[in-house]
């Protein structure tokens, strides 16, 4: 599993970790970019999202609904 955080280009309002689906990316009609998605629906853009490796981070910050999705136990 790949764990990334999204809109890394905006510092001030950082996103929680999210699974990343490990589906391609795609264009989307009406959209800039190339396009994938997390394992609970949200859309990321290619060029603006980075690798989470830290494993205490990932488990402290992970997304709710990513985590239900996977059955993995979250610590908030």
């Amino acid at each position: 599993m790949r764990y990334i955080r999204f809109n890394v280009s905006n510092l001030s309002r950082p996103t929680w970790v999210h699974i990343a689906s490990g589906k391609p990316f795609v264009l989307l009609s009406g959209r800039y970019g190339r396009w994938s998605s997390t394992a609970c629906g949200k859309e990321y853009e290619a060029d603006d999202y980075t690798v989470v490796k830290d494993e205490a981070e990932q488990l402290k910050f992970l997304c709710k609904r990513c985590a239900r999705q996977k059955h993995i136990e979250h610590q908030r």
